[in-house]
C-alpha cells in the first residue's frame, strides 16, 4: 500500500498482474503467474504512447499502489464485474505513469490499457 491512507481508501477493486518473463519457440510472449494489486478502476479517455509506438486513446485507467510490480509487457486481469464492459479475459497495457510526491517519492502508478 502507499504512505497516504486517503488514496488507500479509494483502493476498492483487485486486479491480477502478470509480469513478462520472455518468449517463447514461436516469438510469443510468455507470463508469470499473476499477483494480485488492490487498485481504483476508472473509466477515462486519456492518450498514450503504445509500446508499439501507435497513439492510442484508452477509456480504463487503473490506480494501482506503488508497491504494485508492473511494466509496459505485463497484462491485467479485471474484475469480473468491469470485464463485460471493457474486454474480456487480460488486457494488455497501453501506457504506464508513475506519479511522486512533493519529497519525490512514489505515490502511485496510473495504468491504461
Amino acid at each position: 500500500m502507499s504512505m497516504d491512507p486517503a488514496f488507500d481508501e479509494l483502493l476498492k477493486h483487485i486486479v491480477f498482474i502478470k509480469l513478462c518473463t520472455g518468449t517463447d519457440e514461436w516469438g510469443n510472449k510468455t507470463y508469470g503467474p499473476a499477483a494480485s494489486s488492490p487498485c481504483r478502476i476508472g473509466m477515462r479517455a486519456a492518450r498514450t504512447m503504445a509500446v508499439t509506438g501507435q497513439t492510442v486513446t484508452s477509456s480504463t485507467a487503473i490506480d494501482l499502489p506503488p508497491t504494485a510490480s508492473i511494466d509496459e509487457d505485463a497484462i491485467v486481469l479485471l474484475p469480473a464485474e468491469w470485464r463485460n464492459t471493457v474486454a474480456s479475459g487480460y488486457c494488455p497495457v497501453a501506457g504506464i505513469q508513475r506519479y511522486a510526491d512533493v519529497d519525490g517519492t512514489l505515490h502511485h502508478i496510473v495504468v491504461t490499457l
